[in-house]
């Protein structure tokens, strides 16, 4: 009977130990889906998606703040923050020279950066739950931190990130940048910092992260650092800055034609001495993106940055890449109408009719009293057809017929309604030449200035 007993139990122990093991590779099967999932269960599907990749906690606020604080009041749109670091500055995952700290460095910056979310999302009583997840990544020591707040997602990949010091200049611009970046040697702890094996490995990540949370959107909008350090882009830049603007364009360079890629790149320490073109409306809402962000430092005995707000948040520029063209608008202009200072025009002949397609820009909602006209005008300046008008933001699309018109040269504008001529976004130039049967000359129909 005793050997009985004991051989009960040991089928039961047998019986135990295999379904931890099948639970174990049920749970990882799970996480590995989860991030490849083309809907999250708990979330809506969203037409309209725009990114915000950071190297850093508090780097969209001050450089990129007025298209997100925007993008996030959208609730029909889906604003998702990827920070590409820890944000540690060289302390890891431990407190560093602190000993009043309440919690290390990064993760003080990491509930900064969920307090500027939280600071324009909650728009309405009662505010919205947050969901947090924790996602290995399958077969690697890699845990993403994920935090859902309203129509806001938080990636966390938790790079080790190093301080700013003038004997690192030679990292600033090596051609290994990013190597040195991912290949730290710091040890990676479960739930907290991470390392990836490669360039690679971190840029597909993006990209997976990128395709997943955009669903059946064919528009993305990815907002990142100008990888470009030419004095006219964004010269003077943090190092990291650069890498994550490159991990981006790689990231977006690898999903092809499938959907539609607007990059916009912007300008950040090079600001500093640059004209104030953001109104004062934008820069309350910037300043008060890093005060949600400073506040949660502060809280947890960190250092305040007051300084940086003081510096950067009464600007905001940035360049565009959309499939492949360039469209900068307004570079380095002072401009209160628009704190975000680009819009952008396209044009191309219908063939075999007298119609011109006209593609348009506007970066974000205005208020309910201003809106953007598209406008021809012949050379002079002079109207001769208001073609469409609109407050908000997106891409759009017209037709206009220019049978009517006799051949020279004429100007599509976006200008702001009821300002003056000089206060004009930006130009596409057309010539204007029709065959004998009245048909638009394709090799003549548009030249962009």
């Amino acid at each position: 009977m005793g050997k009985i007993k004991v051989f009960i139990v040991g089928v039961i122990t047998v019986i135990l130990f295999v379904s931890l093991i099948i639970l174990k590779v049920a749970h990882s099967s799970t996480v590995l889906s989860f991030i490849e999932n083309k809907y999250p269960l708990n979330l809506p599907k969203y037409q309209q998606v725009s990114f915000y990749v950071a190297a850093h906690q508090d780097d969209w606020q001050i450089f990129m703040g007025v298209n997100a604080y925007n993008d996030i009041l959208n609730q029909n749109a889906k604003t998702v923050f990827i920070y590409v670091t820890a944000g540690d500055e060289g302390s890891g995952s431990g407190f560093g020279h602190c000993t009043n700290c309440t919690m290390p460095h990064f993760r003080s910056r990491e509930e900064g950066a969920i307090s500027s979310v939280q600071l324009v999302a909650r728009q309405s009583w009662p505010y919205p739950k947050m969901t947090h997840d924790t996602i290995q990544i399958s077969g690697k020591i890699i845990f993403i931190h994920k935090y859902i707040y309203s129509n806001t997602i938080s990636y966390f990949i938790r790079l080790p990130n190093r301080s700013i010091k003038p004997n690192l200049a030679t990292f600033f611009y090596s051609k290994d940048a990013l190597t040195a970046l991912v290949d730290s040697t710091e040890e990676p702890l479960k739930d907290q910092l991470n390392t990836f094996q490669n360039k690679d490995e971190l840029i597909g990540l993006v990209k997976r992260i990128l395709l997943r949370e955009s669903g059946e959107a064919t528009t993305l909008w990815i907002n990142t650092s100008d990888p470009d350090s030419l004095k006219e882009n964004n010269p003077y830049d943090h190092a990291e800055h650069y890498i994550t603007g490159k991990i981006c364009r790689q990231a977006a360079a690898s999903i092809g034609n499938s959907k539609k890629i607007i990059m916009a790149y912007y300008k950040e320490y090079c600001t500093e001495n640059m004209p104030h073109n953001v109104s004062t409306e934008g820069a309350i809402m910037q300043a008060g993106l890093f005060a949600a962000y400073n506040k949660a430092k502060i809280d947890a005995g960190w250092w305040p940055e007051w300084e940086v707000c003081k510096k950067y948040c009464s600007t905001n520029y940035l360049r565009v890449e959309i499939s492949g063209n360039n469209y900068i608008a307004m570079k380095d202009t002072s401009n209160n109408l628009c704190p975000a200072n680009l819009f952008s025009i396209d044009c191309s002949p219908i063939q075999n009719t007298s119609m011109l397609k006209i593609s348009y820009s506007i970066p974000l909602d205005l208020s309910k009293d201003e809106a953007v006209y598209l406008e021809f005008v012949n050379s002079n300046m002079e109207i001769v057809k208001r073609v469409a008008e609109s407050s908000k933001k997106g891409i759009f699309s017209t037709d206009l017929d220019i049978n009517t018109y006799t051949d020279g040269i004429y100007f599509l504008r976006l200008r702001m309604r009821n300002h003056s001529e000089s206060e004009v976004f930006t130009t596409f130039k057309v010539l204007l030449k029709k065959s004998e049967n009245n048909e638009l000359n394709a090799n003549n129909g548009n030249i962009k200035l």
